[in-house]
């Protein structure tokens, strides 16, 4: 199969949009900043919250942690990202698009429909090997420098959560869908029987299309 086309009797069932989310995006932007505060919060209990190596340390040292938590943040977006890109060229003979930005870069593959297990392997396989890098680091490190990597940890944690939401809204979907992912747009195209296709769905359409939300 071409999977370059779509099938005659697939539609579009929904669109993931981040550019236009209202009040989900409202929501997970919440959600985040609750989720940093918490996640700081507790490691704070344990590990008492320190950027500067302490006396001892010339002024160019003590400014090697937070360097390095600038520095973790921009290699951490873009060895995600390059995770992203290795998942899309196991299964597209396409070549994807990588949009290089200093904190958030993008990897898409536009044009190009993934079932749904090759689409969910490649949210997973980033997070994964993400939180297993940062979260490893972390933890095997003490005083200032295990927050340099926790708080690149903390950072990995909160900006998934768009993967999560995609990872969850997909997941159980039948096995025949096909998934397209433009970027800032996640579509999902579902297999229909035109004899069903009512004027209740008709106008279902063209209210996601004008919503662009679920």
């Amino acid at each position: 199969m071409d999977r370059t086309k779509l099938p005659e009797n697939y539609r579009l069932k929904f669109v993931v949009d981040f550019r236009n989310s209202g009040k989900i995006g409202i929501a997970m932007n919440i959600f985040t900043l609750v989720l940093a505060a918490v996640m700081i919060f507790f490691a704070h209990l344990a590990v008492p919250f320190n950027l500067f190596l302490g006396e001892g340390h010339s002024w160019q040292e003590q400014l090697m942690v937070p360097v390095s938590i600038v520095l973790g943040m921009f290699a951490y977006g873009h060895l995600r990202e390059l995770c992203r890109l290795a998942c899309f060229r196991a299964f597209s003979p396409q070549k994807p698009k990588y949009h290089f930005r200093l904190f958030s870069p993008l990897c898409s593959l536009p044009g190009y429909y993934f079932t749904r297990t090759q689409y969910l392997i490649t949210v997973a396989v980033p997070w994964t090997v993400m939180i297993l890098l940062t979260g490893g680091v972390a933890f095997s490190l003490q005083g200032a420098w295990f927050w340099a990597f926790y708080l690149v940890f903390v950072y990995h944690s909160i900006t998934t959560i768009k993967e999560l939401y995609v990872f969850t809204s997909i997941k159980d979907r039948p096995d025949d869908v096909y998934i397209m992912d433009a970027g800032m747009e996640i579509k999902c195209y579902e297999e229909f029987d035109p004899a069903e296709d009512t004027k209740w769905h008709r106008e279902e359409r063209l209210k996601r299309k004008k919503n662009r939300r679920f």
